[in-house]
C-alpha cells in the first residue's frame, strides 16, 4: 500500500524508527529525534541500531528507550515503525510483531511486509539523507525543520574511560584527528597523503595528529609512532569525546564526519566520489563547521570502479586538504 496522508495514531503513540546499518547514516538520523518529540510529548519513542550505536543512543534524552535486536520489536509493541533503510530482518519482525502502521521504502520482496511503501529515490542524491527520512516521517505528520542536526547523547562514562586512554590532557592539548579508516577499503584518501597531512599539521601547525580507525589493524602499519593512534580503541561514546575536543578531523565521507558534526567538531570532508548517489549534497555532514573537498575525476573507458576512485582520491593533492583544515580551524572557538 501507498499513501502520503497522515495516518490516524493514538494520541500519545508509541514509536519505532529503525535504522539498523552504518554508523553515520544512524547519525545523520538521529536528526529527526528533536521534531519526532515535538510531534508527539507525550508518545514514547524508541529508535532500533545495531549494538555499536549503544554508546550514543542509550539514555538519550529523546527517546523513550533503545534496542538493537530485531527480535525484540514484539516486547515494545508499537503502533507504529519507521524504517529508514530496508532491512529484511526488521521488516519480518515488525510484520510478524503485528504492528498496526509499519512505513518503509518499497524493496522488491519486502514490500508485503508495509503497510505503507514508498519509493527508494535516495540514489538520486537529489537532497540530504536526513530530507529524505522525512518522506517517510511526513506519514506520521511529523514537519521536516528548517535546519537538520544531528541528535547523540554522548555518556559522562565515556568521558573519564577515554582520559585513561590518552597520554595528554584532554582539555588542553591542542590536536587534530586523522580517520583514513572506512568501509570500504578501496574508496580512502591514500594513508601516504594522511601521514604528509599529520607531519604539517604539526610542524607549521602545532597540533598533535591522532590516528583513527575501525579496527587497530586498519593502516596501522603506516602509521608513524611520533603521531598518537587510537585505532581500534575507542567505542563511539569515547570518540565523541575526543572531536568535541578536538580543533578539527579530516576524514573521508564517512561515520565519524558526522559525529563530529553533532558534537560540533569542525571536520574536512574528503569526497573522492562525487556522483550523486555518493556525493555530498546527500552525505555532507549535518553543520556549518563542515569544509568539502571534491574533485570530479571522469572515468576512463574500460576502467574498473575500483580503479576509478582510487584515482579519484588520490587525484586529491595534500595541499588542498591543508588549506581546508587552515579554514576549518578559523570554526573553533577563540
Amino acid at each position: 500500500m501507498t499513501s502520503t496522508a497522515k495516518l490516524a495514531l493514538p494520541d500519545a503513540p508509541r514509536l519505532l524508527i529503525a535504522r539498523p546499518d552504518r554508523v553515520g547514516d544512524v547519525i545523520i538520523s538521529t536528526s529527526c529525534l528533536a521534531p519526532l518529540r515535538q510531534a508527539f510529548p507525550r508518545g514514547e519513542i524508541y529508535f532500533l541500531a545495531a549494538e555499536r550505536m549503544r554508546p550514543l543512543l542509550d539514555n538519550h534524552p529523546d527517546l523513550t528507550g533503545y534496542i538493537s535486536d530485531p527480535l525484540h520489536i514484539a516486547s515494545i509493541k508499537p503502533d507504529a515503525i519507521v524504517h529508514l533503510h530496508p532491512d529484511k530482518e526488521c521488516y519480518v519482525a515488525a510484520h510478524n510483531a503485528g504492528i498496526p502502521v509499519r512505513i518503509g521504502y518499497r524493496h522488491k520482496s519486502l514490500s508485503k511486509h508495509l503497510t505503507q511503501a514508498l519509493e527508494d529515490r535516495r540514489t538520486e542524491g537529489l537532497k540530504h539523507e536526513a530530507e529524505y527520512n522525512f518522506d517517510l516521517l511526513q506519514l506520521l505528520g511529523v514537519v521536516q525543520p528548517a535546519r537538520l542536526e544531528s541528535n547523540v547523547h554522548l555518556p559522562e562514562s565515556a568521558l573519564g574511560s577515554l582520559r585513561a586512554k590518552l597520554p595528554c590532557p584532554l582539555e588542553s592539548t591542542r590536536f587534530v584527528v586523522l580517520n583514513p579508516s572506512a568501509h570500504s577499503p578501496v574508496a580512502r584518501w591514500p594513508i601516504e597523503y594522511y601521514v604528509r597531512l599529520a607531519d604539517k599539521l604539526q610542524s607549521e601547525y602545532g597540533l598533535v595528529p591522532v590516528f583513527i580507525g575501525a579496527d587497530s589493524d586498519d593502516c596501522v602499519p603506516a602509521i608513524p609512532s611520533r603521531f598518537l593512534n587510537l585505532a581500534g580503541k575507542t567505542d563511539l561514546g569515547e570518540l565523541g569525546w575526543l572531536l568535541k575536543h578536538a580543533r578539527g578531523l579530516v576524514t573521508r565521507d564517512t561515520g565519524p564526519s558526522h559525529l563530529a558534526a553533532a558534537v560540533g567538531c569542525p571536520v574536512v570532508v574528503i569526497f573522492g566520489r562525487t556522483a550523486p548517489m555518493y556525493g555530498p549534497t546527500r552525505w555532507r555532514p549535518l553543520t556549518e563547521k563542515a569544509v568539502i573537498v571534491a574533485k570530479s575525476v571522469p572515468r576512463k573507458r574500460w576502467e574498473s570502479q575500483e580503479k576509478h576512485w582510487r584515482r579519484s582520491f588520490a587525484a586529491i593533492h595534500v595541499d588542498e586538504v591543508e588549506a581546508a583544515v587552515r579554514q576549518a580551524l578559523t570554526t573553533w572557538p577563540k
